[in-house]
């Protein structure tokens, strides 16, 4: 009988997950209100309401913590782990239920819009009962965990809805790199400014010599730093206390002998330096033991870019390409490498070299890994790239900057691109097309008066939390760095309290890091 009523009547259907521990509350709630009835699948839960002998099935689906009811047409099928399909619909989704038609008889409008209203009532309380009763995870927003390394699922280069003015009670460190003076000094982030960590500044000058980018494994537990003339250094991360420990074997030899930028691969298996001083340019790549986090030479490191002067490296989202910035006279490119997913081993390109600015030094990759940008230091500008099949480079445009800018940086959202220059963050919105556009204001005081220079300030002289709530940016002074909350919602910044924050006589900061 039941199943003649539902080839007669038009009927709405999806399946609704609950723990499979809830089955026998259910079957209670089932005996109680006679709503209910339970599909095959022990993880789903299918809800029908019957009214006025006619039975339809109300498809409801759990977005970010709320039940809603979709079109057939977008109807949620059981996946192999027992979830609904991610792949849910763009557009808005409502809860808007309609009745089905009746194959017979002729009532009034006033009968009809009583019943619907009727219908709607009791769907409300069916899902106001399924909301009370179980308890549901939320999906985890995928753009929370981007940053230095960690994969993201960003479908847009450009946007962000969420707003705010920054801060967080959440605490956050700053890892600051200091040239000049030999050694690695940490910071917590608070209201009143910076504090040192207790046991900072690490390491000295007769371990870790010229210190100069820094990067966090994908998983959080170690912190590599590159050295200019002596390798890697490698420390274990506290995520508690913000505490470094260097690890044993640290800090690791390379084959270059000038190590600029330092990138880690998404999956954390390959770590990869840039090589300043080969020549011809080069990058270094590297194992990492996923156990101690120490690291040996790739086979065949290094990879020759064929061009002169390499100092920026960044790695698409996916962990298939590597690009390097080349140049700091005459002819400037970027060289772009596959990257052997077994070995780490890169492969240049066909083509392999994109002509950019003058002195080409930062340079950063969008997270949804459809743009790439570049600082270049000599001809004050930005050059935009949108990265198509294969990994090759189709060139946007290039953006003006206040002055010649080092580092650049991107939000976590792939909002808002920041780039660090003498005295200034310029700040730009990014575009659906990956265009950039300057904020009103475009350009943030980092209150210093001489500026990084290119022997300050580094390719990894700014970063954006991977939050997203506060930016860092090295050597406003030459021995200094600023820091500013950073609001979501519009990409300003606001210097905190006492910022910029002096890093001692002659520590020259040349790589920032912030972490949660």
């Amino acid at each position: 009988m039941l199943q003649h009523r539902l080839r007669r009547f038009a009927y709405r259907s999806v399946l609704f997950p609950v723990p499979a521990s809830s089955v026998r509350l259910l079957r209670v709630l089932n005996r109680r209100t006679r709503a209910f009835t339970r599909t095959s699948s022990a993880a789903f839960l299918t809800v029908r309401i019957k009214y006025d002998k006619i039975y339809t099935e109300l498809t409801l689906l759990e977005i970010w913590g709320v039940p809603v009811s979709l079109p057939t047409k977008h109807a949620v099928q059981p996946s192999e782990s027992g979830t609904a399909n991610a792949q849910t619909p763009k557009r808005p989704i409502t809860s808007t239920v309609q009745l089905p038609r009746r194959t017979s008889g002729v009532r009034s409008t006033r009968t009809a819009l009583i019943r619907a209203s009727l219908f709607l009532a009791l769907a409300g309380v069916t899902v106001a009962v399924l909301s009370g009763c179980f308890q549901f995870s939320n999906p985890v927003d995928p753009r929370a965990a981007d940053y230095q390394g960690y994969p993201s699922t960003s479908t847009s280069g450009s946007g962000g809805s969420a707003t705010g003015t920054g801060g967080s009670t959440t605490p956050h460190y700053l890892y600051v790199a200091e040239g000049g003076s030999n050694q690695l000094a940490a910071y917590s982030i608070g209201s009143s400014g910076l504090t040192a960590l207790s046991g900072s500044p690490y390491a000295g000058s007769s371990s870790i010599p010229y210190p100069n980018s820094i990067a966090i494994a994908p998983n959080g537990t170690y912190l590599y730093l590159s050295n200019y003339e002596d390798g890697v250094a490698v420390y274990s991360y506290n995520s508690s206390t913000g505490a470094l420990t260097q690890i044993s074997g640290s800090p690791f030899a390379s084959a270059g002998t000038s190590l600029m930028d330092v990138a880690i691969s998404p999956n954390g298996s390959f770590l990869y330096t840039a090589d300043y001083a080969g020549s011809p340019g080069q990058v270094d790549g590297f194992t990492v033991s996923s156990s101690t986090g120490a690291l040996t030479q790739i086979s065949g490191s290094p990879f020759s870019t064929t061009s002169m002067y390499t100092s920026g490296i960044a790695i698409t989202p996916n962990g298939s390409y590597l690009y390097a910035s080349n140049g700091e006279t005459g002819t400037a490119t970027i060289s772009a490498f596959s990257i052997t997913s077994g070995s780490g081993a890169l492969s240049l390109l066909t083509p392999s070299n994109y002509n950019v600015g003058t002195s080409p030094a930062g340079i950063a990759v969008s997270p949804n890994g459809s743009f790439l940008y570049v600082a270049n230091y000599g001809s004050a500008s930005i050059s935009a790239f949108a990265i198509v099949t294969g990994g090759a480079l189709n060139s946007i445009g290039t953006y003006t900057t206040d002055t010649d800018p080092e580092g650049i940086a991107i939000s976590p959202n792939g909002a808002y691109l920041y780039a660090s220059t003498y005295n200034y963050v310029d700040a730009f919105s990014i575009g659906s097309t990956g265009a950039l556009s300057p904020l009103s204001p475009s350009d943030y005081s980092t209150g210093g008066t001489g500026g990084t220079g290119i022997n300050g300030g580094g390719t990894n002289s700014i970063t954006v939390s991977p939050d997203g709530t506060y930016l860092a940016d090295a050597g406003p002074t030459g021995n200094s760095v600023a820091v500013f909350t950073v609001n979501s919602g519009t990409g300003a910044l606001t210097a905190i309290s006492g910022s910029p924050f002096s890093t001692g006589s002659a520590s020259s900061p040349t790589g920032v890091l912030i972490l949660p």
